[in-house]
C-alpha cells in the first residue's frame, strides 16, 4: 500500500523518488486453517444456548 501511495506522490511531483520501492515486503506464512465439523459446532451452540453469548456465537459460526 505504501508503494502505491508514494508512487502517487511521485506522480504528483511531491516526492522525487519512491522511498518504498527499495523495500521488500515480508513473507506471509500460510497456516492450515482448522474448522469445526457439524458435530463440534452443534456442541458449541448447545453449550452457549442458555447464555447471553448465544447470538454472537451463532452469528460467528454461521457467518464465519
Amino acid at each position: 500500500m505504501l508503494i502505491k501511495a508514494f508512487g502517487q506522490a511521485v506522480t504528483w511531483e511531491r516526492l522525487a523518488r519512491n522511498p518504498a520501492s527499495a523495500t521488500t515486503p515480508p513473507k506471509v506464512k500460510r497456516q492450515k486453517m482448522l474448522a469445526y465439523d457439524v458435530e463440534q459446532t452443534a456442541k458449541l451452540l448447545e453449550g452457549f444456548r442458555s447464555t447471553r453469548m448465544f447470538m454472537p456465537v451463532l452469528l460467528a459460526v454461521t457467518c464465519g
